[in-house]
């Protein structure tokens, strides 16, 4: 395969407790979790393991390491988590990947969009975007967050300059930001 972009969405229900050890950068990084926030990342590495299987990897061939910036990366291979209560999201790319999900019902800091909306972003979202926009905008800037470098704030991403897939259920928004044309 030359070219491979995976990314799902799941309901952490979807995952019953199969055997998640082995892997000493993942395990440690979940040691240091607990409660909801365990289940979260363990449903989300799960979830990343389907998608590795797919391209012909698991967590080991694709050389998966931490960054100090939190980031996730490989070799020959990128990849993206997210989670949210209740929800999973993960990514694999043989180039830079980003994803992210939110619930529908989030509750957005006032203000926030004053704060990070680029005038093209106005442009697409107007003066006043309802709350599933809002959640939209966010999502995508996050993913290319993810997708970068880790260390270009909010403000300064311009989604409308990126190659974004997003996805709005009933229950949650999610956006994909990849280098390829999706």
């Amino acid at each position: 395969m030359d070219d491979f972009l995976l990314s799902r969405v799941a309901c952490t229900d979807e995952f019953d407790s199969a055997c998640l050890t082995g892997y000493a950068p993942r395990d440690i990084q979940l040691a240091r979790c607990s409660g909801e926030t365990l289940r979260s990342r363990r449903c989300a590495w799960l979830l990343l393991r389907q998608l590795l299987a797919e391209t012909g990897f698991d967590e080991r061939s694709a050389g998966l390491r931490l960054l100090p910036c939190g980031k996730w990366t490989g070799d020959g291979v990128y990849v993206s988590l997210s989670h949210c209560k209740g929800y999973v999201a993960a990514a694999v790319s043989n180039r830079p990947v980003g994803i992210d999900v939110e619930r529908l019902d989030r509750r957005l800091a006032a203000g926030l969009y004053d704060r990070i909306a680029t005038p093209d972003e106005r442009a697409v979202y107007g003066d006043c975007p309802d709350k599933a926009q809002m959640l939209t905008l966010w999502t995508a800037k996050e993913a290319v967050y993810k997708m970068s470098d880790g260390t270009v704030a909010a403000v300064n991403i311009d989604t409308t300059k990126h190659n974004l897939r997003f996805t709005v259920d009933d229950y949650t928004v999610s956006c994909v930001a990849s280098c390829y044309r999706l």
